[in-house]
């Protein structure tokens, strides 16, 4: 940003729309500029991918597809296995996801329809994303293969924030990419998200909060403790085992 802001400023007369982190700035564009923010939630089966206006909260576009890791494996073990036979392996599939994802925000970029303009990737300046333990470890390159293995400990719960650059995404190079924090090797990022925005960790009334996907994760608790555990349900509908 730094080495364009100068010719930036320039072109633009002086009169800019400024993306902030804190009272850093990240990026500027024209006066009128709808900064945007990308919502991602990866799942062992699908990707979704939400486009966000950032100042007024609304969902510009929206777009799924499935996971291309699946032919890997349809579970997180066959995946872990598979990533952690060679460093090939395990950057392979993360750029299997990393690919999803831009093809995403490209389609989900091109799908909005604006009187005053387009949105384009540059001009999405945060990214969160969500995902189970295993697709987290994935995309970031991680090892996944502790999480397999007894104890079945994560090798992180807690993902420093990151940039569009470091991360690989097609948005603006500077935008803050947060990976919502997991809980353990079976209970993710994922869950973290659908705790939070049902808001049980708020709730007086003890309440159960069930995530039925490929992998099943059930919270029960209220605003004073919460328990958690997970299995897998994806065979259990798909007769597999």
């Amino acid at each position: 940003l730094q080495q364009g802001l100068s010719h930036q400023l320039r072109a633009l007369n002086w009169c800019v729309s400024a993306a902030l982190r804190g009272e850093e700035v990240i990026a500027v564009g024209a006066p009128g500029t709808r900064w945007a923010g990308l919502a991602v939630d990866i799942g062992t089966t699908k990707i979704a991918a939400y486009l966000v206006e950032l100042d007024s909260g609304k969902t510009l576009a929206s777009k799924g597809l499935m996971n291309p890791q699946i032919s890997y494996g349809e579970d997180v073990i066959s995946r872990i296995m598979y990533a952690s036979k060679t460093a090939a392996g395990g950057q392979e599939m993360r750029q299997r996801v990393l690919d999803s994802i831009n093809n995403l925000l490209d389609t989900a970029c091109k799908r909005v329809k604006l009187d005053d303009g387009k949105v384009t990737p540059d001009q999405v300046v945060k990214a969160t994303i969500a995902g189970n333990s295993t697709m987290t470890h994935l995309l970031l390159g991680v090892p996944a293969n502790s999480i397999r293995l007894s104890p079945f400990v994560t090798a992180i719960n807690h993902v420093p924030l990151m940039t569009g650059r470091e991360m690989g995404l097609n948005v603006n190079p500077e935008a803050v990419v947060d990976c919502l924090p997991g809980v353990a090797s079976y209970v993710g990022a994922d869950i973290t998200a659908g705790v939070l925005s049902s808001g049980l960790d708020t709730m007086e009334n003890v309440t159960l909060f069930l995530d039925v996907g490929t992998n099943g994760e059930t919270v029960l608790g209220n605003e004073d403790w919460l328990v958690t555990c997970a299995c897998s349900a994806g065979p259990a509908f798909e007769g597999a085992g």
